[in-house]
């Protein structure tokens, strides 16, 4: 996984096969409660944006489903050389999951290579994430939280929440709480202005 404002988490695993010298890895990254994107397909391609490297030809994106939950499948390969990089990007709840793997020509059709693929599975259950979902209100509740992390996320989510223009009187009104260690030139209150400004209403502003 690459560094990214919507991820709270990350860990990443690998193998590599000696025989081959195939290099397998694994990502599971926890999506920031707050963040939100217009629709799922829109996320996946922004992520492949951020993905590809230099010199990279993506040969495959393809929409797939494991447990009815959408994902891609996608393939790139590389001018500078003859590795093939395969990937499955899959997004449930608010986890997501990268297996990604780095071989030749020779080896797409070994049994390992599909069985990394095949065996991935997620077992179908409540959602409780949405990433489409606005969370503009609830974002503006949370800050005044009693509970400190909750309040912390929040207070974070500023920086890379896009507000729309339903959210402006929300806005307006936080202006008005008294908010601690926090001015009109600095910290939450000034992070609530730049959001009121990207919003582009003149009077407001």
């Amino acid at each position: 996984f690459y560094e990214a404002s919507e991820f709270s988490e990350m860990t990443n695993y690998r193998a590599k096969l000696d025989a081959t010298g195939g290099l397998y890895l694994v990502g599971h990254a926890k999506i920031k409660p707050y963040f939100r994107e217009t629709s799922i397909d829109t996320f996946y391609d922004y992520y492949i944006e951020t993905l590809t490297e230099p010199n990279d030809t993506l040969v495959v994106n393809k929409k797939i489903e494991i447990a009815g939950v959408p994902g891609r499948e996608l393939e790139f390969r590389n001018s500078e050389n003859e590795i093939i990089q395969r990937m499955r990007i899959l997004v449930d709840n608010d986890n997501m999951f990268l297996l990604q793997s780095y071989l030749g020509e020779e080896e797409l059709a070994q049994q390992t290579h599909q069985t990394f693929f095949s065996s991935f599975e997620i077992k179908k259950g409540k959602q409780y994430f949405d990433i489409t979902a606005p969370k503009g209100k609830k974002i503006l509740k949370d800050i005044v939280s009693s509970d400190s992390l909750k309040s912390a996320a929040a207070v974070e989510a500023l920086t890379y929440y896009t507000f729309e223009k339903k959210d402006l009187s929300s806005l307006l009104e936080m202006l008005s709480e008294d908010l601690k260690n926090d001015t009109l030139t600095y910290g939450t209150k000034n992070s609530i202005i730049e959001s009121i400004a990207s919003i582009a209403d003149k009077k407001a502003v």
